[in-house]
């Protein structure tokens, strides 16, 4: 079910990517602007609004003969109560039998593939790469090709500006905004700094006023002890 429903999704990224400059425009597309590496795009299908981010932006990638540039993408459909599916697009044919791994920062997540496509097997999973991709600045992706001749393929996006286009694709798609980490950490940080930039004054000296009384002259007596005069 999940592989039909976003089967159109993927046609449609195809048809951009071999699409004159401005085409894309002229049709349901509605570009949503440039994040980073990402792109966000609307568009409307049987009726229902769907937003999408994608990047082809790679820091790292296999050359395959005859491959086509691999891409990530989170997509929503809140019509259909779905949202942060996640799907990885390889430019080439995979190994079904071989799932597919994306590793962000230490979190590891695995999805399973068909033909040049893969998805995560359940909501939960896209959730939780979603909340690790957005606040991430690159994501590995591994998998294994259908030609076994071939080496394994090790994908790596570059997922600067994530969270700002996640932030887009909500608000297209009428979902509720979210509070970028980063601000409170922010304060957090500048509040730490105030309390260490904080100086130790030292404590004022006070001069004596005037000229010191006269006490008397003292001398030692006998036994060591002071003796006034």
């Amino acid at each position: 079910m999940r592989i039909l429903r976003y089967a159109g999704l993927i046609v449609v990224l195809t048809l951009m990517a071999v699409m004159p400059a401005g085409a894309a425009s002229a049709g349901k597309e509605k570009d949503l602007g440039s994040f980073g590496a990402w792109r966000t795009y609307t568009y409307d299908e049987g009726g229902q609004t769907v937003c999408y981010m994608v990047t082809t932006k790679t820091l790292k990638s296999t050359a395959l003969k005859k491959r086509v540039a691999p891409y990530l993408m989170v997509t929503h459909r809140p019509v259909e109560a779905s949202t942060d599916v996640v799907s990885y697009g390889s430019g080439v044919l995979l190994d079904s039998k071989h799932g597919v791994n994306v590793r962000i920062g230490k979190a590891s997540f695995d999805l399973f593939s068909v033909r040049d496509t893969a998805w995560a097997r359940d909501a939960l999973t896209d959730h939780k790469l979603v909340a690790a991709l957005r606040d991430a600045t690159s994501a590995q992706v591994l998998s294994i090709p259908a030609q076994h001749s071939v080496t394994g393929i090790n994908d790596q996006f570059d997922l600067t500006g994530a969270l700002s286009a996640y932030r887009a694709i909500n608000k297209a798609c009428g979902l509720p905004d979210i509070e970028p980490k980063k601000s409170v950490i922010k304060k957090t940080l500048v509040k730490k700094g105030g309390v260490q930039k904080l100086t130790v004054k030292k404590p004022a000296v006070k001069k004596p006023a005037g000229k010191p009384k006269n006490h008397g002259t003292q001398k030692k007596g006998v036994d060591g002890h002071a003796v006034r005069e």
